[in-house]
């Protein structure tokens, strides 16, 4: 699939959750992050109540499921929803770990949802500066 390339590359992807409910998110790809992260409005909705939970106290339930993320904000704390598959444009990843952090991403960012490594590792990604393209195969 080839996108064409900007700065920041936000695309639009369909989230199936565990619920089978499809959202249609406006999606960060950032090559940068290791998890992809999901707002917790959006992750409640497509049926992952867990991530109502303060993050502190579930972790002592499932401590493998509230990983500690370094971003620009410092180190945060999140819970992991496995998305049962996320799609861009003709190309899908199914069993996408995202964490939905304590604080969520700021409401004034147009993105919903950013896909880090996790999602782009399943791919080989190839830069074109010249044509001004990203494709991923």
């Amino acid at each position: 699939m080839i996108f064409k390339l900007k700065d920041p590359m936000i695309l639009f992807a369909r989230v199936r959750g565990k619920n089978g409910k499809i959202r249609e998110l406006s999606t960060l790809l950032d090559f940068n992050a290791h998890y992809s992260w999901i707002l917790r409005k959006d992750a409640v909705d497509l049926g992952y109540p867990q991530v109502i939970n303060r993050p502190e106290d579930y972790e002592s339930v499932a401590m493998q499921k509230t990983p500690h993320v370094l971003s620009g904000r410092g180190l945060e704390q999140g819970i992991l929803a496995q998305l049962n598959e996320v799609s861009i444009g003709g190309i899908t990843v199914k069993n996408v770990d995202a964490i939905a952090l304590k604080l969520d991403i700021p409401l004034m960012l147009p993105i919903d949802l950013i896909l880090g490594r996790n999602f782009l590792n399943n791919f080989k990604l190839n830069v074109d500066p010249a044509a001004s393209t990203l494709a991923l195969t």
